[in-house]
């Protein structure tokens, strides 16, 4: 069964208001013996001024609710001078607040499960570290790489890489982009590039968002062009040695020996 839109102190003080005059005339009635009507005129006079109050208060406070579920509803400031709500204009404002949260509530799983996907779908480990250091968040290549229970781990444990928290340290304590390059030792060393970007989540605490590129091939290709001119040098050192002795030697000394 709905409830009733009146208070239980509202609902008391109507009775009161409406008692109390009668009581009154009654013990009028009770000491002379009579019934004086200027004395029922005053009792009807004050319970009718005393039911008014009470009723001008309770569609007053029903009209600042509803001004204020409007202003909700629209984002907007509720014009003062507006005029006194019913509940059926309350209970439609309810409902127009209710209807406008459930759609945002919509909205904003929607958002989100998107940019839960877009995340997922990165192909480079992607992490989100807080002000303390600790793993709050990691895609779905940032768990491949580091295992699977790397959120809620301490960066500094998950990553032992120096250069790389120095960098994560001074983007947390709002500094510009980090960029820097860090090796992971172990039975093949891998080569990556991070940035480490800080951003403040809505709770206003400080966050660090860092990027990890794999480039351990571009390192490789980089050390094999290295030793491969490394190679033709040395291959090449002894013949073009003779090669330019002898040129020198026929622009020099053999200049004018025609034999």
């Amino acid at each position: 069964m709905a409830r009733s839109p009146i208070s239980p102190r509202i609902f008391a003080a109507a009775v009161a208001a409406l008692v109390a005059p009668t009581a009154a005339v009654l013990i009028v009635v009770a000491a002379t013996g009579r019934l004086d009507w200027r004395w029922a005129a005053a009792g009807g006079v004050a319970a009718a001024g005393a039911m008014a109050v009470i009723v001008w208060r309770h569609l007053a406070g029903l009209g600042a609710l509803r001004r204020q579920v409007e202003a909700l509803v629209r984002e907007r400031a509720a014009a003062p001078d507006e005029p006194l709500a019913t509940l059926a204009e309350l209970s439609s404002a309810i409902g127009a607040l209710n209807r406008s949260w459930v759609a945002r509530n919509e909205a904003l799983r929607a958002s989100t499960a998107a940019g839960e996907a877009i995340l997922e779908s990165i192909p480079d480990p992607i992490l989100i570290s807080e002000g303390t250091g600790r793993i709050v968040r990691a895609n779905a290549a940032a768990r491949d790489f580091l295992g699977p229970g790397v959120v809620g781990r301490d960066l500094t444990a998950a990553l032992r890489a120096p250069r790389l928290l120095e960098a994560v340290e001074a983007a947390t304590a709002g500094g510009p982009v980090q960029a820097v390059d860090f090796l992971l030792p172990g039975p093949i060393e891998r080569h990556f590039s991070a940035r480490a970007v800080s951003f403040s989540p809505a709770g206003g605490r400080k966050a660090c968002l860092l990027s990890l590129y794999d480039i351990t091939a571009i390192r490789r290709a980089e050390r094999m062009r290295a030793d491969f001119v490394a190679n033709v040098s040395h291959e090449l050192r002894t013949p073009l040695a003779s090669l330019i002795g002898v040129a020198e030697t026929l622009r020099g000394p053999a200049r004018d020996d025609a034999a």
